[in-house]
């Protein structure tokens, strides 16, 4: 039976990346970032992928609230110039 000892240098690391990597990556790309990341990591560097796919969600959550009170606003916008809805407008005719 061969045994080897386990040096400090031959375990792998928590984290394969710096943290600040993990985070520029998660900004760059919040859930297929955080996602693909977490899947690989995940049997290899649990700790990592933890980190990675939490951070991702936490960035994503505020973007997406961004996208839908900024949708929300434009759609409001867009009703308030045009003084009517669009869905009574009268029909388009066409010139014969």
């Amino acid at each position: 039976m061969n045994t080897y000892p386990v040096h400090a240098a031959v375990a792998p690391a928590a984290f394969p990346l710096p943290r600040a990597a993990i985070a520029l990556l998660c900004l760059a790309f919040p859930v297929l970032g955080g996602t693909v990341m977490y899947y690989a990591w995940k049997d290899r560097h649990p700790q990592a992928a933890r980190y990675a796919n939490r951070l991702s969600w936490l960035l994503f959550g505020p973007l997406l609230l961004v996208a839908v009170v900024a949708g929300a606003a434009a759609g409001m916008r867009g009703k308030a110039r045009s003084g009517r809805d669009a869905s009574r407008a009268a029909p388009i005719s066409s010139a014969r």
